[in-house]
């Protein structure tokens, strides 16, 4: 196991994301490395437990809340394993596992239980009133609530208004009637405290002779529950609410523009997003980085409708999407999908997800898988004479791996003979049409004029026409020039004598 200080301290911190059940992570502590810490956070209250064992050696743990105060320890002897539990509200922590003495490898644990959620009652004599401002309000969801009254003649709606803290799973059936009844959830869209068009989400009924429920999966939210009746008779009801947790990685909804997108940082080997999207949430952005030449592709699985995708580039960076900044598309449905494939250079891109669906929800998982290309271009080459690479003086071989395509079509390499020598220039490791120029700006004014492109090559998957020609002692320039409109390749520029 490789040891690393980056995580001694609380800003180096390794951030384990969002703890929704349990995880476990495997450490080492000693005399080179004395302390480990780990951030999380919790998306809801909770009872954590944290469990360090496997020890070979004495190590401690604590636990500490966002702002590094310690709220619990554990400092047994020896090799005993140490734990701490505690209740903890939603937010940040940090865990800190300390050398006391010796070497040790270790495991820890962390187990997070959501909380039971008191549901307040409402005050005697309270009732539903027939309107979103007079709605009865039932609370925070978190299980299943039964309320039983009375409809029609005089009273023929009465309305109900609860609140979800995570996404859910959620039910509302009627029974015990003896009138028709229709039973309707809804969303006040735009908060102006009416039933406006579509914010009637899905309807329901119930008669003495069947029912129909309402059931949809729902994002974080404040909703309300509409029970209706034409009927002049007055009947009993009883209607049951239920919510059932859904597990999600995000602590706050990815937001529907550029600019509040959810940022997965830097992309490396795999990152998966669980949300959900659809009537309430049309759209969730992510934000992502790459910091060398990578393959990106991205899947979509676990829907119950289709949802499309997309891959942006700001090129302007301007927090919009422009003309021809969607890169590729791809996207998903209960059958399967088409994953979003593309190779880009370094540089900060959004996933779009997007559901045009009109009248359901669906939770999905986005998965963005990274595979790093060759490249020992530490900066992009630049696109003109003046910003080109320097490869440095060529004795016998100069290798550049770099991309170039969509987003990046020229990439210039100066480089120096001091001899006279016949040069050899070739691509190889192209996925699209690669074009080569030698260049020699003999005039030194930085501009490709017309007597100075000495020779041409090109490259593709199915062919190979490398440059041969014979040069002087001097300065030259590589030019490495693709006409794609949309796709990139990675690419390997040799040259040699």
């Amino acid at each position: 196991m490789s040891i690393s200080t980056a995580d001694n301290t609380l800003r180096g911190a390794r951030d384990l994301q969002v703890i929704d059940g349990s995880r476990t992570v495997r450490g080492f502590v000693g005399k080179a490395d004395r302390r480990d810490f780990y951030r999380f956070s919790l998306q809801r209250s909770s009872d954590l437990n944290v469990s360090l064992d496997r020890l070979k050696a004495n190590a401690n743990l604590a636990l500490l809340n966002a702002g590094g105060q310690i709220l619990g320890t554990s400092n047994r002897k020896g090799r005993t394993p140490e734990t701490i539990s505690a209740g903890l509200e939603a937010g940040v922590y940090y865990i800190r596992v300390n050398q006391r003495k010796g070497d040790t490898r270790y495991r820890l644990r962390l187990t997070a239980t959501p909380s039971p959620e008191p549901i307040p009652t409402p005050p005697d004599g309270a009732i539903p009133g027939d309107t979103l401002p007079t709605a009865l309000n039932l609370g925070i969801l978190t299980a299943t609530r039964t309320q039983q009254e009375t409809i029609g003649e005089s009273n023929p709606v009465d309305l109900y208004k609860f609140s979800l803290n995570q996404i859910s799973e959620f039910n509302a059936s009627l029974s015990e009637l003896t009138v028709a009844t229709d039973l309707n959830l809804i969303w006040d869209k735009n908060g102006n405290g009416l039933i406006d068009d579509n914010e009637r989400l899905m309807t329901g009924y119930a008669s003495p002779l069947g029912s129909n429920p309402v059931t949809m999966t729902l994002a974080q939210g404040t909703y309300f529950v509409e029970v209706r009746t034409l009927s002049d008779r007055v009947s009993p009801y009883e209607l049951t609410l239920s919510a059932t947790p859904q597990s999600s990685n995000i602590p706050v909804d990815p937001g529907s523009s550029l600019k509040t997108a959810h940022n997965a940082g830097i992309a490396t080997g795999s990152y998966t997003a669980r949300e959900l999207i659809g009537i309430t949430d049309p759209t969730d952005y992510y934000k992502f980085t790459l910091n060398k030449v990578s393959e990106v592709k991205a899947t979509l699985s676990g829907l119950s409708h289709s949802v499309d995708m997309a891959l942006i580039f700001d090129a302007n960076n301007n927090g919009l999407i422009d003309e021809g900044e969607r890169l590729a598309y791809g996207n998903g449905s209960i059958y399967g999908g088409i994953p979003l494939t593309k190779t880009l250079p370094q540089g900060t891109y959004f996933i779009e997800v997007k559901s045009s669906h009109k009248f359901n929800n669906t939770l999905y998982n986005l998965t963005l898988t990274t595979t790093p290309k060759p490249s020992n271009m530490l900066i992009d080459p630049g696109d003109t004479l003046a910003k080109s690479h320097n490869l440095g003086t060529l004795t016998s071989s100069l290798v550049a791996h770099d991309l170039v395509g969509g987003i990046d079509k020229l990439d210039y390499y100066k480089f120096t003979v001091q001899q006279s020598t016949a040069l050899r220039a070739s691509l190889s490791g192209t996925s699209d049409a690669v074009y080569l120029s030698l260049i020699r700006d003999f005039n030194g004014n930085g501009v490709i004029d017309g007597n100075e492109r000495l020779a041409y090559g090109s490259a593709s998957p199915t062919w190979n026409e490398p440059i041969l020609r014979s040069i002087a002692p001097g300065t030259y320039f590589i030019e490495v020039l693709s006409y794609a409109k949309f796709d990139n390749t990675a690419y390997t520029l040799t040259l040699s004598t």
